[in-house]
């Protein structure tokens, strides 16, 4: 928050007297008129010129509630609240009590000060009419009286403006830090647990656009992130959808995990109709060319390790064999095809109709058994 502090104060009183002797209190020493510096020291002494040297605020004045009401919306819609307003409670047209209640509605977080030599209301008739985060001074008042309350009250109120604003950025961080972390892992950050690291047992997707890097090429860059955009707001539609954690965006690549949550049940299920909603919905796009484009999609299930790696960049990210097994099953997938491992095909075999693709060579993993998911349904095909 790098704003200055706001010293604006609006006084609102009909008598023109009362209006000078709050500018010769609260105006900075080089606003006043040199006669009435003089003035102030000699009826004053060294008060008075103590009043000349001080730093001073913003001042407005108005010379009835009306006047006053303008101003104050005039403020607010400038973005340049009063942080103080002195107001006189008995004037004519409408009174004090009534000017602050149309104030209060205007602008509520301005701090109130009464200001009377009379008693036309009580306290408890002010209070239930205006809230009672109001200040009560009564004249004739010191110039001291005046100053040290201005004072106070511009404290305070930025105070409250600056609590407002620590509030809005913890809230801020912290929807960030759950969108980058599941809600459980945020919780533990803010703890400040500084090593993250759990065992498991879930199911990894990865997805890769096939031909991107030849197609974007043709486009502009704008044009290649609304394409980007577009596709993966869809996708993490879905994501919300089947309970389905995107955990990176990488250039073309997406990679998402289910089953992260002790005692998640279904991980699996969830994460295949899942892939399956993103070769449908990269299927409806279209290249510069106007071919379809298509996606190649792996999933696998199992163990992993997952965590936070450093609680400087708190970002969640997945380790271990099973991913690496989801990111091969991917790059040795087809296009417009899911490509799930043996363990997901278990899995899953009830709910999808399932073709066996046999026996396939992993680099960096070795023989492994695969299956293409061909819709939802069942049972499996050999």
């Amino acid at each position: 928050m790098d704003d200055p502090p706001n010293t604006r104060v609006l006084v609102i009183d009909d008598d023109a007297a009362v209006r000078d002797s709050y500018a010769l209190i609260l105006r900075p020493r080089d606003s006043i008129d040199p006669a009435v510096a003089q003035a102030a020291r000699t009826l004053f002494g060294d008060a008075g010129r103590a009043s000349t040297r001080r730093p001073g605020f913003e001042l407005d004045f108005a010379a009835d509630g009306l006047e006053g009401v303008a101003r104050v919306a005039a403020a607010v819609g400038e973005g340049a609240p009063y942080a103080v307003v002195f107001c006189d409670v008995r004037m004519p047209g409408i009174d004090g009590v009534a000017t602050v209640e149309r104030l209060r509605a205007i602008d509520p977080r301005a701090e109130v000060v009464f200001v009377t030599a009379h008693h036309d209301w009580s306290i408890e008739e002010i209070v239930a009419r205006t809230g009672s985060d109001v200040t009560y001074l009564v004249k004739p008042f010191t110039f001291e009286e005046i100053y040290q309350l201005a004072t106070r009250l511009v404290l305070e109120w930025n105070r409250a403006r600056w609590a407002e604003w620590v509030a809005k950025e913890r809230l801020r961080a912290e929807r960030l830090l759950h969108l980058l972390v599941p809600a459980a892992i945020a919780r533990r950050v803010q703890a400040g647990e500084g090593e993250i690291a759990d065992a498991v047992h879930g199911t990894v997707l990865f997805a890769d656009v096939v031909g991107f890097t030849v197609w974007s090429g043709a486009l502009p860059p704008i044009e290649v992130l609304r394409v980007l955009r577009a596709l993966f707001e869809q996708v993490g539609a879905s994501a919300d959808r089947h309970r389905v954690r995107r955990i990176r965006l990488m250039g073309d690549g997406y990679m998402a995990a289910t089953g992260l949550t002790p005692g998640e049940r279904d991980h699996e299920v969830r994460m295949v109709r899942h892939a399956l909603d993103v070769v449908a919905l990269v299927q409806q796009m279209r290249s510069p060319d106007g071919a379809p484009i298509r996606v190649r999609v792996g999933v696998h299930t199992g163990e992993m390790v997952a965590g936070v790696l450093s609680p400087n960049d708190p970002r969640f990210d997945l380790w271990g064999a099973t991913v690496s097994i989801a990111a091969r099953l991917e790059s040795h997938g087809e296009a417009g095809r899911v490509h799930v491992s043996d363990a997901v095909a278990r899995a899953i075999a009830a709910d999808f109709v399932l073709e066996e693709r046999g026996t396939i060579a992993l680099k960096g993993v070795g023989p492994m058994r695969s299956w293409w998911v061909s819709a939802p349904g069942g049972p499996r095909s050999a």
